[in-house]
């Protein structure tokens, strides 16, 4: 299996542990099971499924809670 690692931002051991997006791409990427980054809909996801779906996020980032549809909402205080 290839694993796509361009969107890779932290790697250990030939494996991708997070991934990162850029301005240009216009798209955010989120760490799947195969440690290669996947298309998502938010820049606040940490890890995603593997589907190319872009509500695929199933982790993430601190201050964020999943909203049950693969999508990070900020947390309100």
């Amino acid at each position: 299996m290839c694993i796509e690692k361009k969107h890779c931002e932290e790697e250990k051991d030939g494996i991708c542990q997070k991934c990162f997006s850029t301005e240009e791409d216009n798209y955010y990427y989120c760490l799947n099971s195969y440690f290669g980054c996947t298309e998502t809909s938010s820049d606040n996801c940490l890890e995603c499924n593997d589907i190319s779906d872009f509500n695929n996020c199933t982790k993430c980032l601190d201050g964020f809670k999943l909203d049950g549809y693969g999508n990070c909402d900020k947390i309100e205080e």
